[in-house]
């Protein structure tokens, strides 16, 4: 996977940030509701997919790897946006990140997300102890936004993100040699679709649906 485009993750992703960027207009509530109930975890389950462990033997590289493509344009962007468009104050962003829905917020939750996952990847061999130790930090990021409990950087966030991370990773091997027939994406989607107009932002269905059609 190091040097080889897979047209459908590139597909994927291309249809994922038009329909964000769609997600974010003025379109019926009806849509909008269907695109927000998968397309934020969506991005983190292809990064989980795309996830190659054998490319970081050790910490450093991987850290010093994030650091360069997330990071760095994360401050870059953010100084640019807090000097021309934001109210929030360079204070503020220092010591809490975003805190008025500016869309920079996803980079440090991406950036955490996948610093819990390396390690969790690294020191755990078992695809069916990656997958319990997914469904707990999923379920503490839950229980973090029932009682609302915010981290600075919305690191709260990212052990939610981490459950969609380490998901793709561990399908990854399933989805990419073995994807699911037409037939029953078209159902899932149908179903997706109905529940997003009944359970607004229902999340699991619609990944299945788009991450692997």
């Amino acid at each position: 996977m190091n040097n080889i485009r897979i047209d459908w993750i590139d597909l994927t992703k291309g249809i994922a940030i038009f329909l964000m960027v769609c997600g974010h207009t003025s379109i019926p509530l009806s849509i909008s509701n269907w695109i927000w109930s998968f397309h934020m975890p969506l991005f983190f389950i292809i990064s989980g997919i795309l996830f190659n462990a054998t490319k970081y033997p050790n910490f450093n590289l991987f850290i010093k790897k994030r650091g360069k493509t997330l990071i760095i344009p994360y401050i870059i962007f953010s100084l640019i946006t807090l000097l021309t468009i934001h109210d929030q104050t360079l204070k503020e962003w220092l010591y809490k990140g975003w805190i008025n829905g500016c869309a920079l917020w996803f980079i440090p939750v991406l950036f955490f997300a996948e610093i819990f996952s390396y390690f969790i990847i690294r020191y755990i061999n078992s695809n069916c102890l990656i997958l319990l130790t997914a469904i707990t930090i999923g379920t503490i990021g839950y229980m973090l936004h029932f009682f609302n409990i915010h981290f600075p950087y919305n690191i709260d966030v990212s052990f939610y993100a981490s459950f969609f991370y380490l998901i793709g990773y561990i399908s990854k091997n399933k989805i990419i040699h073995y994807p699911p027939k037409h037939s029953l994406a078209i159902c899932l989607l149908i179903v997706n679709i109905i529940l997003s107009q009944i359970l607004p932002r229902q999340i699991w269905l619609g990944i299945i649906v788009v991450g692997m059609d």
